[in-house]
């Protein structure tokens, strides 16, 4: 079943690829016509630093034993996302980005749940059909 899910995820994303590849396309050209390349480099790069040290805290967390240790390091963990959203959303721009990506992926994730059911039902009444189920 996993490589099935596996396969379908893979068809879905051979689908869009050359959608993505377009609009990677776009934003490339963008992105050397912009004179805040420098400024989007150097936010990317404090955004993997964040990105580096939410996922060190999450590991201490997972490796402590102390209750309140524990705690202490999630509500740091949880701090830093606030933070982090706050100002990915504090850009109308970030923020139309951010909404447009998010409709992306859940439509994404219902055209997979879809897929999902139809090769379930594929495969009951592949299971159904077969020899040995006669009586």
């Amino acid at each position: 079943m996993k490589h099935q899910i596996t396969a379908v995820l893979a068809m879905v994303l051979l689908a869009s690829a050359p959608a993505l590849a377009q609009e990677a396309e776009h934003a490339h050209a963008a992105a050397v016509e912009a004179p805040e390349e420098h400024a989007s480099d150097s936010m990317m790069a404090t955004h993997k630093e964040k990105m580096d040290q939410m996922r060190a805290l999450m590991e201490q967390a997972r490796a402590t034993d102390d209750a309140d240790e524990k705690a202490r390091l999630m509500a740091q963990h949880q701090e830093m996302i606030d933070e982090r959203m706050a100002m990915m959303m504090a850009n109308d721009d970030h923020k139309a980005m951010m909404k447009k990506c998010h409709q992306q992926m859940a439509m994404m994730q219902d055209m997979i749940e879809q897929m999902s059911a139809r090769h379930q039902m594929m495969q009951e009444n592949k299971a159904e059909a077969s020899p040995d189920n006669h009586e």
